[in-house]
C-alpha cells in the first residue's frame, strides 16, 4: 500500500468536498454536482491499486459522510466498494487522458448507484436517500464524466505511481 498517496489523495478529496460543498454551487447543473470524491477515488485507486484504492475511497467516504445527512458509514462503504473493484484494473491498461478516465468513471458511478440502492433497500433508508434512477442521476453521472478528465490530468501532475 502506497500510504503517501493515500494521505494526498484523501487531503486533496477532503479539500475538494469541502469547496464542492460551499463555494461551487453556481457551477451546479439544476443542483447536481460533479462527484469530484469518485473522480478522486477512482483515480487512486486506477493509480495505485486496489489496496491503497480502498484505504483512500474508505477515508474519503468518511468525510463525506461528516458533510452529508446519511447515517455515518453510508459512504465509507459505498466509496470502499467502488474504490476496491476499479482497483483490480491497475495495469490493465495505459492511463490516457480522455478515454479511461470517463470509462472508469462512469464504471465507478454504476457501482455508487447499484451501492446507494442496495444500502438503502437493506436498512430502509428510502426516506435519507434520493430515488436512485432519476434525471438527477443522469445528470450526475454525465457531469462527473465531463469532469474527469480534467481531474484526472491536475491529479496525474500531483502524483503518480512509483515506478
Amino acid at each position: 500500500m502506497n500510504v503517501s498517496a493515500v494521505i494526498v489523495f484523501v487531503a486533496i478529496g477532503s479539500a475538494l468536498e469541502i469547496i464542492q460543498n460551499t463555494l461551487l454551487d453556481f457551477i451546479a447543473i439544476r443542483g447536481v454536482h460533479a462527484d469530484l470524491i469518485l473522480i478522486v477515488a477512482s483515480y487512486t485507486a486506477f493509480q495505485f491499486g486496489s489496496q491503497t484504492g480502498q484505504v483512500s475511497g474508505f477515508l474519503l467516504g468518511i468525510v463525506e459522510d461528516a458533510v452529508a445527512i446519511t447515517p455515518f458509514g453510508f459512504h465509507s462503504i459505498v466509496r470502499l466498494v467502488h474504490s476496491s473493484i476499479l482497483g483490480f484494473a491497475r495495469g490493465t491498461v495505459a492511463l490516457d487522458y480522455v478515454v479511461i478516465p470517463v470509462l472508469l468513471v462512469i464504471i465507478a458511478s454504476g457501482i455508487k448507484v447499484a451501492m446507494v440502492a442496495a444500502v438503502t433497500a437493506v436498512f430502509s433508508l428510502n426516506d435519507l436517500a434520493n430515488p436512485v434512477w432519476t434525471i438527477s442521476t443522469l445528470i450526475e453521472i454525465s457531469y462527473t464524466a465531463a469532469v474527469a478528465p480534467l481531474v484526472f490530468a491536475a491529479l496525474r501532475k500531483i502524483k503518480k505511481p512509483d515506478g
